[in-house]
């Protein structure tokens, strides 16, 4: 997934409905001091709603 990717969400009830645009990516990490994985996020503004927030890579699906 990319900077202007079209996703839509995995759970629509939980992470919005209809399509969304990637507006921003972080990258994930793996920690080595608390053992745990930080996955890679994503920013996504939805074009039903006109909102944005932060969702995990592996709770959307590239739009195709």
């Amino acid at each position: 997934m990319n900077i202007g990717s079209i996703v839509y969400a995995k759970y629509p009830r939980t992470h919005g409905e209809g399509m969304g645009i990637i507006v921003k990516f972080q990258r994930g990490y793996v920690s080595v001091i608390d053992g745990g994985i930080i996955p890679d996020r994503v920013k996504v503004f939805w074009a039903l709603t006109s909102g944005t927030d932060w969702y995990k890579v592996w709770d959307l699906e590239l739009a195709l």
